[in-house]
């Protein structure tokens, strides 16, 4: 299976928001934040607030919160691979960055991590 970094079947078990493949989360999070700083600029115009308003509702609140604390953890858990921590501590840049992008009282949580 190459570089893939995996999980614990421990945290499968639980139920808990996981990914059994940490290097596919790191690319899907690393995908959404090109995506995002993309198309920024047309975000910030009037005319597009629509999306704007989609984008922040789909990634605030508990979702990005909740995400961040369970890749958090896992980079800090001593029974994972290194790449599985370097992946987990890579979603987690990725959502601050979202959470970056977003204005603070959406993003509640953060607002001791972001500048």
């Amino acid at each position: 299976k190459g570089n893939e970094s995996t999980l614990s079947s421990e945290e499968e078990r639980e139920g808990i928001l996981i990914a059994s493949n940490t290097s596919l989360m790191a690319s899907i999070a690393d995908t959404i934040c090109c995506l995002w700083e993309s198309v920024e600029t047309s975000l910030k115009d009037p005319i597009n607030e629509a999306s704007h308003d989609f984008l922040v509702k789909s990634f605030s609140g508990a979702v990005l919160g909740e995400t961040h604390a369970h890749f958090e953890r896992c980079a800090t858990d001593d029974e994972l691979e290194v790449k599985a921590k370097e992946d987990c501590n890579h979603v987690c840049s990725c959502i601050l960055w979202c959470a970056g992008q977003m204005a603070p009282a959406d993003v509640a949580g953060f607002s001791n991590q972001i500048t």
